[in-house]
């Protein structure tokens, strides 16, 4: 949490960056869960 404070208080630019970062890792980490499940069963 203090992480995502500090990022905050910086620049707009790297804070969008950042949060990009951390949406596609997101999705990807989804997309790969859920062809695992599929192919699981």
């Amino acid at each position: 949490m203090v992480l995502i404070i500090g990022v905050t208080g910086m620049n707009n630019q790297l804070t969008l960056k950042y949060w990009s970062w951390i949406g596609a890792f997101t999705v990807s980490s989804l997309f790969w869960c859920q062809l695992v499940w599929m192919l699981a069963h």
